[in-house]
């Protein structure tokens, strides 16, 4: 069970959308976010385990399926909470609720960069270590995804143990928030954050640049034998390693610098403290809705198993229409 906290950030005149134009703004962005995470996520788990759309190296595709069902989560239990809170203008679940989606959120968070880091890291020892790792298979990959998805369980289990009840709600997110109020955190939540997201982000920034220099010599190297690059997979994995950072940095920023900035509600301190946090929040959301843009660009196989999809459901509703005797369908074909 949780208690009331009584913070500036849980007070709604300080921090709540008394505008319903920018609540409904902000609830429809939202929305759009979790239509697309969900629609993009659903087709890349689809493609990728029954129809074989990925012509990747198949250890990385397996962590493209497990990266897509993390998105999956967040937009689950990050957004649609939110949202349901922005449409309410106030919290509307009880106290037992509130406390697993804050466990769910914070969980999925802590999944989401070492996924993408295990994925990066995966990709560059494929590339520099052939030999040693052409034995890999699709089962390792799943079993270095479920030790992930396991060992990602100590970090919002550390909210059990330090203090339970340290829950109250965010008006800035408009969503359920750990407070991090009790003195542990001061040496506990920088080794929390350390091991999470700032170690994760270093490892995927660093291979994604290894990534790009062995693309480079592998350019170099085909334009003198005349032969090809393939470039695709290289492709999706950093791009896909950059777009995460990109997203997390204001989040990851606002999480470093919060405790130099102080929040006196004015000025600098509330811009800071309210807008910016807000900000960075809803900007991380990226990351659950670009990948599947980022497949559709840089894989080829996906992309043509989209079209033929698209172009088989076109086919269907035609015929239908065409059976139904519709006059406008007949006289258009």
């Amino acid at each position: 069970m949780t208690r009331d906290i009584t913070t500036d950030h849980s007070n709604f005149t300080l921090f709540g959308i008394t505008d319903t134009v920018e609540r409904y703004t902000w609830t429809a962005w939202l929305l759009l976010i979790f239509i697309f995470a969900l629609l993009g996520g659903s087709t890349i788990l689809v493609a990728s385990c029954h129809h074989n759309a990925f012509k990747l190296h198949r250890y990385i595709v397996v962590m493209v399926r497990h990266v897509a069902a993390c998105d999956l989560m967040i937009a689950v239990v990050g957004v649609v909470p939110q949202i349901v809170s922005l449409l309410a203008n106030r919290n509307i679940l009880n106290s037992v609720l509130s406390s697993v989606l804050v466990y769910l959120t914070s969980y999925s968070f802590c999944v989401s960069p070492l996924l993408i880091c295990a994925m990066t890291v995966s990709k560059y020892l494929l590339l520099s270590r052939p030999l040693r790792t052409r034995s890999w298979s699709p089962e390792q990959a799943h079993r270095v995804c479920v030790a992930i998805w396991a060992l990602s369980i100590c970090f919002p289990g550390l909210f059990l143990v330090v203090d339970i009840d340290d829950i109250y709600f965010d008006y800035r997110l408009y969503n359920s928030n750990y407070a991090y109020s009790s003195r542990t955190w001061r040496w506990l939540g920088p080794i929390k954050f350390g091991l999470s997201a700032f170690l994760p982000n270093l490892l995927i920034i660093l291979t994604s640049v290894l990534l790009v220099k062995h693309l480079q010599r592998a350019r170099r190297a085909s334009l003198k034998s005349r032969g090809q690059v393939r470039w695709q997979g290289i492709a999706t994995v950093v791009l896909s390693a950059v777009v995460y950072c990109i997203s997390a940095l204001p989040y990851n920023v606002y999480h470093v610098t919060s405790p130099y900035v102080e929040d006196d509600h004015v000025l600098g301190g509330r811009y800071f403290h309210l807008y910016f946090y807000r900000a960075g929040a809803t900007f991380s959301y990226f990351n659950v809705v670009d990948n599947f843009v980022i497949y559709c660009c840089t894989v080829r196989s996906f992309r043509g198993y989209l079209t033929e999809r698209i172009a088989r459901v076109r086919y269907r509703v035609l015929s239908t229409s065409l059976d139904s005797g519709d006059p406008e369908i007949e006289t258009a074909v």
